[in-house]
């Protein structure tokens, strides 16, 4: 069963604030740049958006399968991410950016972004919203 589609962050102009403004966090061969917004709309506390760039990528087919294992790695975690962050008040919007050259294995994908998840857990924390 899939995320619900209003968890997905669709908007270009979204997308280009966070890429800009937000704070990233990376191991290979993954990198989240993670945004905190002023207050939970919908009561959504938590948005993501996937990319594969095309610049690593030319066939659209390794991208689609990219995108496919990265939102299955957030979809798998993302019950424990929220329980994690459930004292915190603002929502988060998060890029899930693939840097790598090469396709990777899945579970290197899953471990690389549980790092990363457990980083911007303790950034947050230390932040305290």
């Amino acid at each position: 069963m899939g995320l619900s589609n209003n968890i997905r962050l669709k908007s270009a102009e979204d997308i280009a604030f966070v890429y800009q403004n937000g704070k990233s966090n990376k191991s290979y061969p993954i990198r989240v740049v993670y945004n905190i917004g002023p207050e939970v709309q919908n009561g959504i506390t938590l948005q993501y958006a996937v990319v594969a760039p095309k610049r690593n990528f030319k066939k659209a087919v390794s991208r689609n399968r990219i995108k496919r294992m990265l939102r299955e790695v957030v979809r798998n975690n993302h019950t424990n991410f929220i329980e994690q962050l459930s004292h915190f008040k603002a929502p988060i919007k998060l890029l899930v950016i693939y840097y790598a050259k090469e396709i990777e294995s899945y579970a290197k994908f899953e471990a690389s972004y549980l790092k990363i998840q457990a980083k911007m857990i303790q950034d947050l924390r230390e932040h305290e919203i």
